[in-house]
């Protein structure tokens, strides 16, 4: 608006001028002298219309140039696009190729869970909201669809994590009942006489439940300790007479009856094949043996069914 104005002002300050304007000329070597007579409106004219012409022209350059330039960007943003679109397509195919393998795992761990007694996760839990497919829309579109895949990728690969610390520790806890469980023979000699069920009772000559299996040895024959625990009971008690029980944790129990002696204490840590006592006759007996018992979260078992040919004696 300004450049409006002064030219406005200048177009009258010309146009107040004398109407005629004499240029006197002279001319180089010579003594002839010229007048040229111009009228000012003329050359007010001319400078008017020069100018109009001049800011024509400066605005179609300037609406060429402005052209030229966002054409530029166009072209611009169109290659960073198709460069950014591939990187998506890539970056997608990465993702599903995820996806197929994350399913897999989940039915890996699934197997795992089942095998370990463990329980699996339902459904509602596992649906993170992985799959689908990305509409090709806009750029925009793509990025939202693609970032909605990842996180919920990531959230289902933190679940799966989880999942396998989880199975890490069952199969820790696994290996710890293995390691814990009776399974070896309480004496390297010896056959067996009463076992596990019921029976005539020797004393009374009822049918009574008998606890455990008797092996047959002599007095003074060494017992050991079936896995690893902890002595809770090493005394006498009237009908099993001197007797040792120990802990073996996660549930299990064994009883060593009618010995002679013990060398272990209340309290004492054993393990596997470790010699906890002797063989005898003491308590409610017929004779020289071994009462050897296994018990199962406080209920008597069938001890045969804890002697595993493939464990032998630590010593």
């Amino acid at each position: 608006m300004n450049l409006f104005k002064q030219f406005f002002h200048y177009a009258k300050l010309f146009l107040s001028m004398p109407n005629r304007l004499r240029i006197l000329v002279v001319t180089e070597g010579t003594e002839a002298i010229k007048y040229i007579t111009v009228k000012l409106k003329h050359i007010t004219l001319g400078a008017l219309g020069g100018m109009v012409f001049f800011f024509l022209v400066t605005i179609v350059f300037a609406y060429f140039i402005g052209l030229w330039v966002a054409e530029r960007k166009m072209m611009e943003v169109s290659s960073k696009n198709q460069i950014l679109k591939s990187q998506m397509m890539t970056l997608s195919t990465k993702v599903k190729a995820l996806q197929q393998k994350l399913g897999e795992l989940m039915k890996t761990d699934e197997m795992m869970r089942t095998g370990l007694g463990l329980p699996t996760i339902n459904e509602e839990t596992r649906q993170a909201g992985i799959g689908g497919t990305i509409n090709p829309l806009t750029i925009e579109d793509e990025t939202d669809e693609l970032t909605k895949e990842i996180q919920l990728l990531e959230r289902e690969m933190i679940l799966q994590q989880q999942s396998y610390q989880e199975i890490s520790e069952g199969i820790k806890r696994q290996q710890a009942i293995v390691e814990h469980t009776p399974s070896i023979r309480p004496m390297a000699t010896g056959f067996f006489g009463s076992s596990f069920g019921y029976r005539r009772d020797p004393f009374t000559g009822k049918i009574a439940m008998h606890e455990g299996i008797d092996i047959n040895v002599p007095v003074g024959t060494p017992v050991y300790a079936t896995a690893p625990g902890v002595v809770k009971i090493a005394k006498y008690l009237s009908n099993y007479g001197q007797v040792v029980v120990i802990d073996h944790y996660y549930g299990y129990q064994t009883v060593y009856a009618h010995l002679s002696s013990y060398r272990v204490r209340v309290g004492e840590k054993v393990k596997r094949g470790d010699i906890i006592a002797f063989s005898g006759n003491s308590g409610r007996s017929t004779g020289p043996h071994l009462h050897y018992e296994v018990r199962q979260n406080n209920r008597p078992v069938d001890p045969m069914d804890f002697l595993f040919d493939t464990f032998a004696f630590t010593r």
